[in-house]
């Protein structure tokens, strides 16, 4: 917990202004020291707070602050002294044309949780709750764009929901996020669920994307130092669920094979090893196995 307010400025008016601040400056030092280029608004009143910079990707980033464990996502309603308390209140969600990403920082310790609006417009929430956003919980991975094992750039940065359902599924496959057969529950919130496929899907390669490491993953097999291993004692393994999934990155053609953990693992559905081949690697594992069984 952070010292707060120990000089007993009002807490309405001047400490209000300078936490909201506070909680932007933990934005900006947080994403620079997670190794991403950030520019600060020049204008109190501009639509978003901050641009974020990933390899030539621009996303508009707002942040909301809180020390309740709400975080409220809406925008254009009335605060400060200035303002006339008998206008038309204009309170709405934060959408797609607000930002790209909201940021909510907790005011009491600084985490920051990374929400893709994506979230905001298939739930339609104004608020969301510390539990909630655990899942996203400092997430600055999801603002890497890779062609071959996350989002595109501009995908990242618009969003999925404009694309057709068919072409999230080929994502959802290539990124090894299963969607439900059922309702799409979301984690922390009580009785939140999604029913339509197009947003369960949307939903599924978010979520999966917070799982992966903050690192670009996925290694490659070395065939150049690749060797037989004799080894003393062998047991034949249990079989797994395993599903692969195909694209292609800077002209090069891939095959990915994902295992998933065992039905009595903690969590079943999880990847729990991924093996890329690109033609050259395909090709001395087909020789390969054609010698060893004789094919």
């Amino acid at each position: 917990m952070w010292n707060r307010n120990i000089t007993g400025l009002d807490a309405e008016g001047t400490f209000r202004s300078l936490n909201g601040a506070a909680d932007e400056n933990v934005f900006i030092g947080k994403a620079s020291k997670a190794g991403f280029f950030c520019f600060f608004k020049v204008w109190r009143d501009m639509p978003y707070d901050a641009v974020l910079d990933y390899e030539h990707i621009l996303y508009r980033v707002e942040v909301k602050g809180s020390s309740s464990g709400t975080y409220n996502l809406t925008r254009g309603g009335r605060s400060g002294a200035q303002i006339d308390r008998h206008a038309e209140n204009r309170t709405r969600r934060i959408e797609r044309s607000d930002c790209d990403f909201v940021v909510c920082v907790d005011s009491n310790n600084g985490d920051c949780y990374i929400l893709p609006v994506d979230i905001l417009d298939i739930t339609n929430r104004k608020n969301f709750g510390t539990r909630a956003l655990e899942p996203f919980k400092e997430k600055w991975q999801l603002f890497i764009h890779d062609d071959a094992t996350r989002l595109t750039g501009s995908q990242t940065r618009d969003g999925l929901l404009s694309l057709p359902l068919p072409a999230l599924q080929s994502v959802a496959t290539r990124i090894g996020a299963i969607v439900p057969t059922g309702d799409f529950r979301l984690p922390g919130t009580t009785g939140l669920r999604i029913a339509d496929e197009k947003e369960k899907t949307i939903l599924a390669i978010w979520y999966k994307l917070c799982e992966k490491g903050k690192n670009k993953e996925m290694a490659q097999i070395d065939i150049k130092t690749i060797e037989k291993l004799p080894k003393e004692r062998n047991t034949v393994h249990e079989t797994v669920y395993a599903t692969y999934s195909t694209f292609d990155s800077h002209g090069e053609h891939y095959v990915q094979l994902d295992t998933y953990g065992r039905s009595d693992r903690e969590q079943p559905g999880k990847i729990s090893q991924s093996i890329q081949f690109d033609r050259e690697t395909a090709s001395y594992f087909v020789d390969l196995l054609k010698g060893e069984f004789d094919l």
